[in-house]
Formats: C-alpha cells, structure tokens, sequence
C-alpha cells in the first residue's frame, strides 16, 4: 500500500472541544490499555483537566484537513537523556488498516526530535496486542523486555534515532 503524502498531515495538540472525539476513541479501543473501564462524560473531562497542567504530557490529534484520524502522546519527557515516551496511539476504528499509524508514529517522532532534542524514544504495549506490535516493529522499534503490570504482560520497545 502507497502512503499518502505525509506532509498533508499535521498534528496539532488536543483542546477542550476534543474531549467528545477522544472519550470515543478511548471507549472503542479499551481492550488495548492497562486501565480498561469505560470512560465517563465527567471522567474524561476530569482527566483533561490533570492533563492541561502537565508539563511534560502532549497529546496530540492527527488530522488531513478538518478530518481528525487518531490521536498520540509524547510524555515522560527527559531533555537532559534526550528521551521520550510514546503511546496512547489511537486510530479511528473506521480509519484503521490505511496505514495512519505509521504516519502518525512518524510525524510524532519528527515533532519529538524537533521539539525536545530527543533521540531515544520507548512505549509499552499489551503483549497480545500482535497488530500494535507488528506497526512499532515496522517503524523501527524493538523489544527490550517483557513485564507483567497488574494480571496483563506488557512488552517494552526502544528505539534510538541516528
């Protein structure tokens, strides 16, 4: 499959007016995060709320135009290491299997790089998540370890920019 142009893309930080998109995203795809209970009007709003006064935390839609495609986040960021952590990739279920993980990963990464220095990034994802697995295995990413967080497995992954 032939990807589109990635610069058509942008990403652009969440806002307020995003709490309805991404409580939907996060509702469809809970199966796929250590903390997988349904997320509430209030509950989401709560969260945006101890979000916007992070510092470190930046979460981000993907958009082509005014069609909002997935959403991703860069936190834990350490400027000192020159390290970051990635995660909390959603695609629309409607918009998945068009290759817009991989564009969102990459535009996530540039921004990372750009931004913060950063040349080391990591993410931990659901040991039997194959297909998230697969999409950080093909941007680059490798397994660094297995944990277990709760009852789930987690499988760690690192990458480090040339």
């Amino acid at each position: 499959m032939r990807l589109a142009n990635i610069d058509s893309f942008k990403l652009r930080l969440i806002t307020r007016k995003d709490i309805k998109f991404l409580r939907k995203l996060r509702n469809e795809n809970r199966e796929f995060f250590l903390e997988s209970n349904y997320i509430s009007v209030k509950g989401q709003e709560e969260w945006f709320e101890r979000y916007k006064n992070k510092s470190d935390d930046y979460m981000f839609i993907l958009q082509r135009g005014n069609l909002k495609i997935g959403v991703g986040a860069i936190y834990n960021i350490d400027r000192q290491k020159k390290r970051a952590e990635l995660g909390r990739f959603i695609i629309a279920k409607s918009l998945q299997n068009h290759g817009y993980g991989k564009i969102l990963i990459k535009k996530m990464e540039e921004l990372c790089f750009k931004q913060f220095g950063v040349k080391i990034f990591y993410l931990t994802v659901l040991a039997n998540n194959a297909k998230a697995i697969n999409l950080y295995k093909n941007a680059g990413f490798r397994e660094q370890k297995k944990i277990i967080v709760g009852q789930k497995a987690v499988m760690c992954l690192i990458k480090r920019k040339l």
